[in-house]
C-alpha cells in the first residue's frame, strides 16, 4: 500500500512538472487574449515539396525550404492552439530556420524570429511571452524584446523565469546532447506607457537550436508579476528525487 502511494504521489509530481511547459498566466482585467502555438513541424507546416523525377525537383514551400532554411519564409504561422483569439502571427525574419520534422530547426548560424501583433487588446498593460525551446549550441543569442506602435524600442523584459519543458530533443550535430526542452517565459509592464496599438516580440536563437512552441498571454491590467519563483520548481524537482528514491528502496 505504501509503495502503491508513492507510485501514485511520483505521478503526480511528474505530471505537475511535465505540465508545466507553459504556465497559466492567470491575467487578471476586463480585456484579456490568448495566442498559442504548438507542433511547429513540417507535417503541419511544409518546407518544401519534391517533385519526383530523375532527379527530383524540390520546390521550396513558405517555411524556410529544406536544410539549411535559408530561404525566407514567405508566411507567416497563425496560432494553432485550441481557445487562441487569432491575434498575432509568428515569422521568421533572418536567419537559417525552417520548419524540421519536430520543431522548427535553426541550424549553423541561428535565426532570428519575431511574433507580431496589430490587433492588441483595448488598454493593453501586460505582455506574456512564454517559448518552449530545445538548445543547440546555446540556448540564445539575445533574449527576446518588446517594440511597441510600429516603433523599434527594443524593451528587455520586466521579469524573466524558465520552468521545465516538455519536449524531448536531441541537438542534430552533437547526439550527445539530449535531454528535455525549458520553457522560458518574460513579462513586460507596459502600464505607464502611452496607448498601445501594436507590439512586436523578437529574440534570436543561436545555432541547432529548437522551438517547439509558444503561448502569450495579454490583458488590460497589470497587477504584478506571474513569473514563477525558480525555487517553487526546485522545491517539486526535489520532492520528486525523493519519492523516487523511496520507491527504489521499497523495491529492493
Amino acid at each position: 500500500m505504501n509503495t502503491l502511494k508513492t507510485t501514485v504521489c511520483m505521478g503526480l509530481l511528474l505530471g505537475a512538472l511535465q505540465a508545466s511547459a507553459f504556465i497559466n498566466a492567470n491575467l487578471t482585467g476586463t480585456n484579456i487574449e490568448f495566442e498559442g502555438w504548438e507542433n511547429l513541424n513540417n507535417a503541419n507546416f511544409p518546407n518544401s515539396t519534391t517533385i519526383p523525377g530523375d532527379p527530383p525537383t524540390v520546390i521550396p514551400q513558405p517555411y524556410g525550404g529544406g536544410f539549411p532554411g535559408a530561404v525566407p519564409w514567405t508566411a507567416t504561422i497563425s496560432p494553432n492552439t485550441a481557445g487562441s483569439d487569432g491575434n498575432a502571427e509568428f515569422g521568421k525574419v533572418s536567419g537559417n530556420g525552417y520548419t524540421a520534422g519536430s520543431s522548427v530547426y535553426t541550424p549553423f548560424t541561428g535565426a532570428v524570429f519575431s511574433v507580431d501583433s496589430t490587433s492588441v487588446v483595448t488598454g493593453l498593460e501586460t505582455i506574456v511571452f512564454q517559448i518552449d525551446l530545445g538548445p543547440g549550441d546555446t540556448f540564445y543569442n539575445s533574449v527576446p524584446t518588446l517594440s511597441y506602435n510600429s516603433g523599434t524600442q527594443s524593451l528587455a523584459a520586466d521579469f524573466t523565469g524558465n520552468t521545465p519543458g516538455e519536449n524531448p530533443f536531441t541537438n542534430p550535430v552533437n547526439p550527445t546532447q539530449t535531454g528535455t526542452t525549458t520553457n522560458f517565459i518574460y513579462q513586460w509592464d507596459l502600464s505607464l506607457l502611452a496607448p498601445i496599438t501594436d507590439y512586436s516580440i523578437e529574440w534570436e536563437t543561436g545555432s541547432h537550436a529548437q522551438v517547439y512552441g509558444m503561448q502569450i498571454d495579454t490583458s488590460d491590467s497589470f497587477t504584478g508579476s506571474v513569473v514563477p519563483e525558480p525555487s517553487a520548481y526546485s522545491l517539486l524537482a526535489g520532492l520528486l528525487a525523493t519519492f523516487a528514491l523511496n520507491l527504489r528502496r521499497r523495491r529492493q
